[in-house]
């Protein structure tokens, strides 16, 4: 306790060791910009009203404590705070409804935890939003896609793990859309790969699984992200094939394309000579295997199981 008779202190960096037994109250700390508490072993705790009177706080991690309960409205008076990261704990209840006042947010870190009810509009309050990360959550509920094609600046956003039906709009252009970096829209109730994905050319990771997309894969998406996409994963859909027939699959720097437990038919594609993982097991997919696949010197894993390859 007598950490909080270090008045002057900016910056505490506690986390990563085994620390046990309760917090005592830090509100004396008013010169804090850095609380880092994660990883530890303490007593189960809800976030405490004197975490509020820490106005200067930027960054605030307090992921792995054993917190519960829900998200005080004190938690509002950090008007100063960057990156807020409260996962993998217990909090329950919904997500709160941010206010204006909290403009300066950039990264809001809240998966893995018992978090209920609807995302709330007001996110579009903070405007400076880079990384939205609340998968693996309870989320059970209809969320418009606008309310994150709203935030200019959003990189981030992982939805998975909830039971979210995400809304997706049609008819959009590309005016002022975030351009995402990485995607993870698993079990989102999709029916539809999301128009948007039209216009993004800076995404690195793309996560469409356990959705419930059918027919075949636009020919739009071969022209999504060319040099940038890493990761393309689209298993456990009820997709039959591509509509445009490539040689050699367009995105030149790929290194995971996951296809697998959908209906695929025909001959197997080949991805690009960068790939490294590449996973289409459980398909329709027949004829031989491409001997171009041989070509493929990156390859560490090459899934082709249970499908109707008649080949050597």
């Amino acid at each position: 306790s007598s950490l909080a008779n270090l008045t002057h202190l900016t910056d505490l960096i506690l986390g990563f060791n085994e620390f046990t037994g309760r917090i005592p109250s830090l509100e004396s700390l008013s010169n804090l910009n850095v609380l880092y508490l994660s990883l530890n072993n303490f007593d189960r705790w809800k976030l405490p009203d004197w975490l509020g009177k820490l106005n200067k706080l930027t960054y605030l991690q307090l992921v792995a404590v054993n917190l519960y309960g829900e998200i005080p409205s004190s938690i509002f008076n950090l008007t100063q705070v960057e990156d807020l990261l409260l996962s993998s704990n217990q909090i329950e209840g919904p997500v709160p409804p941010f206010p204006s006042t909290m403009t300066k947010l950039t990264s809001l870190i809240l998966q893995k935890n018992q978090l209920k009810g609807p995302i709330p509009r007001s996110l579009l309050n903070l405007p400076n939003l880079e990384d939205i990360v609340l998968n693996d959550n309870n989320i059970n509920t209809t969320v418009e896609v606008d309310i994150f094609l709203g935030l200019r600046n959003l990189k981030l956003l992982t939805l998975g793990g909830n039971r979210i039906t995400l809304s997706v709009m049609t008819n959009i252009t590309s005016d002022k859309l975030p351009m995402f970096e990485i995607l993870r829209l698993e079990s989102c109730n999709l029916k539809v790969f999301p128009d948007f994905l039209r216009f993004q050319d800076q995404l690195q990771e793309v996560y469409l699984d356990d959705n419930k997309i059918d027919g075949l894969i636009p020919k739009w998406i071969g022209n999504i992200s060319k040099e940038t996409l890493q990761t393309l994963s689209f298993s456990k859909n009820s997709l039959i094939g591509f509509e445009q027939h490539w040689p050699v699959l367009p995105w030149v720097g790929l290194r995971l394309l996951d296809l697998s437990q959908n209906m695929l038919r025909g001959s197997i594609p080949v991805p690009s000579s960068t790939t490294m993982n590449y996973v289409v097991s459980n398909n329709k997919l027949s004829g031989k295997i491409p001997p171009s696949i041989c070509d493929l010197h990156s390859l560490q894993l090459l899934d082709l199981s249970f499908n109707n390859i008649s080949s050597s």
